[in-house]
């Protein structure tokens, strides 16, 4: 071990980059010196998982109120504010967590120590907090601190859970924010001006949100998500909105949500508007992903691709290959006769190598065709 710690920090951290994090822990219960070394290393990403998070996260906050050199090393933080179950005297989590003393830990101690993280946490620069309750409305007064503190980080990646309320007073105060994830019924993005979040690149929103914050901002990447079917969704005026983007839309992923019951031609015309409108605003995309749960015609895709004229990779997830409706009428199908006599051959398409292959050679800017199921 003498020799091992003779070697220079800068060696010793280019090899603990190749350990996970269970082994590197195991390293820091071998000697002083690499937990000297690696604690900054395993604090600097903290992720807190949903079933485990009331005594991990109690034990975590204490910890850090204990050795508050630790806080500083803190990057990136996913999970909740404090614990979501009553600390309850009989409880297995409350046991596990008990003070020296055999102190039960009360919910407002919990607090307590949770405001004096976040309050020293000022490098954090990704952050989500997962909590079951809105830490963002102004009603919920106890939280106010922890929301002081988030304004003032200088994040680069903020995640909102679903129904978060007041949002424009934390996002005003991010201007170096450049990846934003928001989930339904946010409220307090109209509220916004177009000069906040200036630098903002990536966004994952629901359809209606993301034509408040689109426009004005350099947004790059857009992924549009939606847990119904809208009759609404794919319309001219929403995604022409989403063209407003100050910076080209270069990725693109959005959900077509086919239910298992949905006939073949409800599905094939859904994904051949949804192609038309992106095709018609989003002019400069190079990457789309489209996640269909479904079964879709490769006629329909050999009709419609091609007008992405900037188009080098395209992804399918969960998508079954099907032939084409009776009542589906594209381009191939009505259009077959040359106008002399003869007819054109509409492709036979078996796979979805079949499919990708006709795509490739009459859209020579693709280069990359996928198929996923995650």
């Amino acid at each position: 071990m003498s020799k091992l710690v003779q070697i220079p920090e800068d060696v010793h951290f280019l090899i603990v980059d190749h350990l996970d994090r269970p082994s590197k822990f195991r390293l820091t219960r071998t000697c002083h010196y690499f937990r000297h070394l690696l604690e900054p290393i395993l604090y600097r990403h903290i992720k807190l998982g949903f079933t485990d998070c009331n005594h991990r996260l109690a034990r975590l906050h204490r910890t850090l109120v204990e050795r508050p050199s630790l806080i500083p090393h803190i990057r990136s933080y996913y999970g909740h504010v404090v614990s979501i179950l009553p600390l309850m005297k009989s409880s297995f989590f409350e046991r596990r967590i008990r003070r020296k003393k055999n102190k039960p830990i009360t919910r407002e101690e919990a607090l307590e120590k949770a405001v004096y993280v976040f309050t020293q946490a000022t490098n954090v620069v990704e952050l989500e907090i997962s909590s079951p309750w809105d830490w963002t409305s102004e009603s919920n007064t106890a939280l106010e601190p922890i929301r002081r503190a988030v304004s003032k980080m200088s994040l680069k990646r903020l995640i909102f859970w679903q129904g978060a309320v007041e949002v424009d007073r934390i996002l005003r105060n991010q201007p170096e924010l450049e990846k934003l994830e928001v989930g339904w019924d946010t409220s307090g993005l109209h509220l916004l001006d177009t000069t906040d979040l200036p630098k903002l690149k990536s966004l994952t929103a629901p359809l209606r949100e993301a034509v408040l914050l689109v426009p004005g901002r350099p947004i790059e990447k857009l992924h549009v998500r939606q847990t119904f079917i809208d009759p609404d969704y794919f319309n001219d005026l929403w995604f022409r909105k989403l063209s407003l983007s100050t910076g080209h839309i270069t990725e693109f992923f959005i959900h077509l949500f086919c239910m298992s019951g949905d006939e073949p031609y409800y599905v094939d015309e859904r994904l051949r508007v949804a192609l038309q409108v992106i095709s018609r605003n989003l002019t400069q995309l190079e990457r789309l992903t489209i996640d269909v749960s479904g079964s879709v015609a490769g006629q329909v895709i050999l009709e419609e691709v091609p007008a992405f004229r900037f188009l080098r990779s395209l992804t399918f997830l969960e998508a079954d290959l099907t032939a084409p409706s009776p009542n589906c009428v594209g381009k191939l199908a009505s259009d077959n006769s040359q106008g002399n006599g003869t007819i054109r051959q509409v492709p036979v398409l078996e796979s979805w190598d079949d499919v990708f292959d006709h795509l490739k050679r009459s859209c020579p800017s693709l280069v990359s065709t996928k198929l996923t199921w995650p």
